[in-house]
């Protein structure tokens, strides 16, 4: 199978919690990484964005974004990173990624215990 076609079968539409339109372009990973159901991406999306500057991380990784982006987005933007990219777009080591993505998962699941 070609990746385009995984990732096109790995893709889920979500609203947030605000009504917004969203793609997670790699919801599988995201669904493992963080113990997330796809019905769940709204709190979780609401969660994660409450991170500062790793919800930027969390949404090149994952591939997630707005369905019809504002005029302003860069288009090169609107897909997926690898890890590696991250990594060099932030300046950050694989460590510092890694425990970013601990924060939010921490966060996530405190959230998921307030529901």
């Amino acid at each position: 199978m070609s990746t385009m076609t995984q990732a096109r079968r790995d893709a889920i539409e979500y609203r947030t919690v605000r009504g917004g339109l969203w793609v997670a372009m790699r919801f599988g990973a995201l669904s493992t990484d963080f113990a997330v159901g796809e019905a769940e991406m709204p709190a979780f999306h609401d969660a994660a964005k409450s991170c500062g500057r790793v919800w930027d991380v969390v949404r090149l990784l994952y591939g997630l974004h707005p369905m019809i982006p504002p005029l302003s987005s860069d288009p090169n933007y609107l897909r997926f990173f690898t890890m590696h990219e991250v990594e060099a777009i932030f300046k950050i080591t694989r460590e510092q990624l890694v425990g970013s993505l601990r924060g939010v998962t921490a966060r996530w699941l405190r959230a998921k215990d307030q529901q």
